[in-house]
């Protein structure tokens, strides 16, 4: 369970990796074989103030070179790989709730003109299905107003 503050600022990209917040660049999640994350905002969040990112379907179709080394890459890396009408932001008011398989590349937008709380449930389960018949989350918008994530479209839905 992760309660993370993310605060507006006007840091440059740089001055904000010298302070360790690395999730605003792309990444992927090695957190085991069947690990899944339900996410809620506590906050109203938009590009703007700390949104999720995601690339669709990039959680099992990564080429070789992207699995050796670090599990990070730069954004034009990502969007060269899986297009960038593959890329999600996921925007929404207090209460937006979403779940990611977070070995999908994804990261958060860097607040500048709002803060953004966020509540990241994890579960890590040898049965990834019985974990998700449990989930009752209102699906989440990705900036399109077509639901993200539902329980039974999860395998469409995230990634």
């Amino acid at each position: 369970t992760i309660l993370d503050w993310t605060f507006a600022s006007d840091m440059t990209d740089e001055e904000r990796r010298r302070l360790k917040h690395h999730v605003i660049d792309y990444h992927y999640d090695v957190g085991g074989f069947n690990f899944v994350y339900a996410s809620f905002y506590i906050t109203d969040t938009d590009r703007y103030s700390g949104a999720h990112v995601m690339m669709k379907r990039s959680h099992n179709k990564k080429p070789l070179r992207m699995l050796l080394g670090s599990a990070q890459a730069s954004e034009a890396a990502v969007r060269r790989q899986f297009g960038i009408e593959n890329e999600i932001t996921i925007e929404g008011p207090a209460g937006t709730g979403f779940v990611q398989d977070t070995s999908c590349f994804h990261h958060a937008t860097a607040p500048s003109r709002g803060d953004r709380l966020m509540l990241a449930l994890r579960s890590i389960t040898y049965d990834r299905s019985s974990f998700l018949s449990m989930l009752r989350i209102a699906p989440a918008t990705c900036g399109s107003e077509k639901p993200m994530a539902s329980v039974a479209g999860f395998r469409d839905a995230v990634c």
